[in-house]
């Protein structure tokens, strides 16, 4: 359950309806590309309702999809953005129908670098065109469930490009789905040193630590990913399971997990238990 958490990598949703009568919602799909190769970690994208003033947001997985649940139908602006707010392409969209589905292009004229925030670090390493490749083909194997090949194209990644901090910080992930965490946790924090805080390796740095049973070490990290990105529902997951393990902090840890729940099954399934522990 804790391992979909970490990989199920979308935002929690706000589901507040401005109408009273009942409003359709549909899951609103999409796909980014790109002319030239991308390392997709750290993209975020946002749509915003052209009437009612909410808005919604989604990490963007490893192989440029993503998927925003429940989204009442209307016009949007689609956004594409860092995790520093960046935005790298803006456009209309509309949510009507059960398959609502967008392809988001980026301008060409985009650098395809690492998509969360940039340190001085990486843009003065920035990855060699044969890193960039290896670590596109690690995506296509870990697509494929093909862990192991994964890795080496990322070692040899890292090896091209010592300071790619998005191959690190995806080495650190398979290692992880390998359950090897002794592994993972100096390629999370090499990722960390390049290119600062930012909730992703936080919160994989705070699984690692949840799994090998030091909790206070995790409750630290996940709560600096959950500053570093307020809205992430892998935090919100970890941190409320976490909280559950003390009974002071239930009712918190609960909140969490109801946050989480919008967008994460697992979520879902740890509250639907409470539920029957309770009755």
């Amino acid at each position: 359950m804790r391992d979909r958490c970490l990989w199920a990598l979308v935002a929690s949703l706000t589901a507040v309806s401005a109408f009273a009568q009942e409003t359709h919602r549909f899951d609103f799909k999409g796909a980014i590309h790109s002319d030239t190769e991308v390392i997709y970690h750290g993209y975020v994208v946002e749509i915003s309702a052209m009437a009612q003033h909410e808005s919604w947001k989604a990490d963007v997985m490893s192989d440029g999809t993503f998927v925003i649940r429940e989204i009442p139908d209307g016009d949007y602006v689609l956004r594409v953005m860092t995790y520093q707010g960046a935005v790298l392409k803006e456009e209309f969209v509309s949510v009507h129908g059960v398959a609502s589905m967008v392809e988001v292009r980026l301008p060409h004229a985009e650098r395809m670098v690492p998509g969360g925030p940039v340190s001085l670090k990486e843009l003065q390493h920035p990855p060699a065109a044969k890193a960039l490749r290896a670590a596109v083909a690690a995506q296509r194997f870990a697509q494929e469930g093909e862990n192991g090949k994964a890795v080496e194209e990322l070692q040899k990644a890292i090896r091209i490009s010592p300071e790619f901090a998005a191959a690190h910080s995806n080495l650190a992930a398979e290692y992880i789905r390998m359950k090897d965490y002794g592994a993972a946790r100096p390629e999370i924090q090499r990722s960390l040193a390049i290119a600062g805080p930012n909730a992703i390796d936080l919160c994989n740095l705070a699984f690692v630590d949840t799994m090998e049973y030091n909790f206070p070490k995790a409750l630290e990290e996940v709560k600096a990913a959950l500053r570093e990105d307020p809205a992430n529902a892998n935090g919100h997951y970890i941190l409320g399971t976490l909280l559950l393990l003390d009974q002071r902090t239930k009712e918190e840890g609960v909140r969490h997990l109801e946050q989480a729940a919008q967008s994460l099954p697992g979520a879902r399934e740890v509250l639907a238990h409470l539920q029957s522990a309770i009755h």
